[in-house]
């Protein structure tokens, strides 16, 4: 921007809600340093992903731009909510949002009588699931998102689809840092919210105390004099499903959410993956008209065919309507997760309207190259080069996102190549030629590729739960001597007790400062005196295995080079 512009010049609209790449262009600014500016907000979105407005007003603040609010265009407003000008009553769709293994899938799995958290890798939710049932004449969507701190993506899509927010809280952890996040995207989508408090038979259990951090985050429930319904719950005892079924059904009955079958039909695609043997398989919530086998239909990135329509039970259907969660074929190519799938009447349509989005978007195409490229090329810093294949769109961008979090001043993780299926010839070439590991998730290698390979050095690992993943990521930067210059301080805590778990001491801890995580290291003192730092190599809450723990609780942690834990000592943890 040139310095004789005017103050009247340096204030922009924003909509409610826009891309990185957008803003970076309301600025007249490389779309790289939007993106730095937003770390050191600390938040990792990469060109494409989106942003409300009170953040990207904070941002465009810190630039010297002042901005006002405007409505998006009616086409844009349309893109995650059914036709709010129809007349018929659809079926409400409820997601489930909370922090991980905080019994969201479970609650899940005793609505439906079947054994869904059982078949999950590490028993924690790693994708969208959609399920549609029958309770008392009525039928409810249920959107079972996932809790790890990884997909905040797949949450944040699951609050934009919904009629209801079920907000899940564990009675003996609280408040944990996803359920913080899953209460702003409730809130930021603006629907009502039904706290469900679970695990309320175990002895830890708090509920009062729950009731009492929400007060803190304005959400008052109505035995406390406000407006937020709570619904203690035991799944495994069937306590409170009926009660917060009851509820559902009430508050779709007060709000009469409705939907228009008369229209052409518009779905949100919540996940794309590829299938060895059905081929390309969009996952998709209908919002309005009636989708049927022989649509043809556009995207924002593909287009195609309805060849055939599966419901949530696998069957084949030929049309499907609002509120119902389905299974298409027929797509040319993966489209993204978050697309609005629209109907066309030809192929003619289909292609004018590709490839008119195409242009418009070309700009922003042009520059999407991922923040760890640019960071290459504007300094010399120690580069890990990796390449990703995952099941379904958004397993890969929750991968993507937690690996970009590694991105500090002198480390690099450049993701050379990512993409959906096996791992294949190509990508073992391009690890070769670039130096790569291959990470694959719940995917597989294809026959023969490594049996051609086994000359070449080249490292493919397989994983099944996100964060191992991640955790491996982290083990590969500290073997190559990547590490930070500085320690940031996460958390501290005071040493209880002393116990034996498989033979070896664990420390039992509170914390009293901040939080830990299982990837930090961290410092013990005695007395004063520093006497040990390495990293946890074992975090647990009571016998379970945590990924964290905030300042109040306790826990145990245990180091693989540190035996001498006494009563007493003090823990500081480290980023």
């Amino acid at each position: 921007m040139s310095e004789n512009n005017t103050n009247e010049s340096k204030v922009i609209e924003i909509p409610s809600s826009l891309t990185v790449g957008d803003l970076a262009n309301k600025l007249d600014l490389d779309s790289v340093d939007v993106i730095k500016q937003l770390m050191r907000a600390g938040y990792m979105l990469s060109i494409n992903q989106k942003l409300e407005y009170e953040l990207a007003s904070l941002i465009a603040k810190s630039f010297g731009f002042d901005s006002t609010q405007v409505e998006l265009e009616e086409e844009e407003k349309q893109i995650f909510k059914s036709n709010i000008d129809g007349e018929e009553i659809k079926a409400p769709v409820v997601t489930i949002l909370g922090h991980v293994d905080h019994g969201k899938t479970t609650l899940l799995d005793t609505i439906r009588k079947s054994t869904v958290a059982e078949s999950e890798h590490g028993g924690i939710t790693q994708k969208i699931s959609a399920y549609k049932l029958k309770y008392k004449d009525s039928f409810v969507t249920f959107l079972d998102t996932p809790g790890h701190e990884a997909f905040s993506t797949l949450r944040s899509r699951g609050a934009k689809v919904t009629d209801i927010a079920i907000i899940i809280i564990a009675a003996d952890d609280g408040i944990m840092p996803q359920t913080d996040e899953s209460i702003q995207h409730a809130k930021s989508a603006g629907v009502p919210i039904i706290i469900v408090i679970s695990k309320i038979d175990v002895p830890a259990a708090d509920i009062e105390k729950v009731k009492g951090q929400l007060a803190e985050r304005e959400l008052m429930v109505e035995e406390w004099g406000g407006e937020i319904i709570c619904v203690p719950v035991s799944s495994p005892k069937n306590e409170g499903i009926t009660e917060l079924l009851d509820y559902i059904l009430l508050v779709a009955e007060v709000n009469e959410f409705k939907t228009d079958t008369k229209v052409s039909p518009k779905a949100v695609i919540l996940e794309s993956a590829m299938d060895r043997q059905q081929g390309i398989v969009v996952k998709a919530l209908v919002q309005e008209g009636i989708l049927k086998v022989g649509d043809r239909f556009v995207t924002n990135t593909t287009k195609g065919k309805v060849r055939a329509l599966l419901n949530d039970s696998g069957a084949q259907i030929k049309e499907c309507f609002p509120s119902t969660p389905v299974d298409i074929m027929g797509f040319e190519s993966l489209p993204q997760s978050g697309e609005l799938l629209e109907w066309v009447k030809s192929e003619k349509e289909a292609k004018k309207l590709l490839s008119k989005r195409k242009s418009e978007s070309k700009k922003s195409n042009n520059i999407s190259m991922n923040l760890t490229h640019a960071s290459v090329e504007q300094k010399e810093i120690e580069t890990i080069n990796i390449i990703v294949k995952a099941d379904l769109q958004g397993s890969l961008d929750a991968i993507i996102e937690s690996l970009n979090s590694f991105n500090k001043d002198v480390i690099n993780i450049a993701v050379i190549h990512s993409g959906l299926g096996n791992v294949n010839e190509n990508d073992i070439a391009m690890s070769v030629a670039s130096d790569s590991v291959v990470y694959s998730f719940n995917v597989g290698i294809e026959q023969g590729v490594l049996e051609k390979n086994k000359n070449v050095d080249v490292v493919v690992e397989n994983y099944n739960i996100i964060y191992e993943l991640i955790d491996s990521v982290e083990e590969r930067i500290l073997k190559s001597q990547v590490v930070e210059e500085t320690l940031i301080k996460q958390g501290a805590a005071d040493i209880k007790a002393v116990f034996d778990f498989d033979n070896k001491p664990v420390a039992g801890i509170l914390i009293n400062e901040g939080k830990v995580n299982s990837n930090n290291r961290l410092k013990i003192y005695r007395n004063g005196k520093e006497m040990f730092f390495g990293k946890i190599k074992s975090l647990k809450h009571y016998k379970d295995d945590v990924r964290e723990l905030i300042s109040g609780q306790e826990g145990g942690v245990g180091v693989d080079e540190f035996n001498d834990f006494k009563v007493g000592d003090k823990i500081e943890f480290f980023n």
